[in-house]
């Protein structure tokens, strides 16, 4: 998972969110717990709640007195959509893990200047997903898994729910963790494993420049 602040010329801060935590396998960043109940008291002082207070008034800061742009991947992708006011938790379809195709949106003026193709293809390793945006947030693109694949706030915050950092030989890494941790069964994992060596990589370097052109500020 990865965290990027960018001061617009050079970048300052460099954060990513180890896969091995239990928070980004195991818990759900939930408003709710399942069947709809407020979280518990558990939940509402865990640390996680304090991170998603702490990035709040870190994104305030980046746009009043820093003039950064802050992008996040993956769970970083969905703590941006709730620090900023949004709502997220499990994905009702489970999990999503593999390549997947995301549809740029074509009423959004989000990179509209940098000539992207309208699919890109990026990799996913996720059972959470953004369920409401925050309020003045707009879909960036989206997949026929996950109706939020990359989200924008302004001209300053971009939320990405895959992972345009990430290689095959990562993917594959963090999908034989999932097994060793008991998320997935050894045969599906052989058979995400197997798609994904038979797939065609994403365009890393189109990623690439979309992800700098947006932290350089060329929207």
């Amino acid at each position: 998972m990865l965290l990027l602040a960018w001061k617009r010329d050079k970048p300052l801060l460099v954060l990513t969110w180890p896969f091995s935590s239990s928070k980004s396998v195991t818990e759900p960043l939930n408003d709710q717990e399942p069947g709809g109940r407020k979280p518990s008291h558990r939940h509402a002082r865990c640390p996680l709640e304090y991170f998603v207070r702490g990035m709040r008034m870190g994104l305030r800061c980046l746009r009043q007195w820093l003039n950064m742009a802050g992008l996040g991947s993956g769970y970083r992708g969905e703590i941006l959509s709730r620090a900023l006011g949004g709502k997220s938790g499990r994905s009702i379809t489970g999990w999503d893990i593999g390549i997947r195709t995301v549809h740029f949106s074509s009423s959004s003026k989000f990179f509209s200047w940098l000539k992207m193709p309208n699919l890109l293809c990026i990799y996913e390793i996720h059972r959470d997903e953004v369920w409401e945006l925050p309020p003045k947030a707009e879909v960036i693109a989206w997949s026929d898994k996950t109706g939020v694949e990359m989200f924008g706030y302004g001209d300053h915050i971009l939320g990405i729910q895959g992972h345009p950092e990430y290689t095959k030989d990562i993917l594959l890494n963090l999908i034989d963790r999932l097994v060793k941790l008991d998320h997935i069964e050894d045969s599906e994992s052989e058979e995400l494993k197997a798609k994904v060596e038979a797939a065609r990589e994403p365009d890393r370097e189109a990623w690439k420049r979309l992800c700098i052109s947006f932290l350089k500020g060329g929207l």
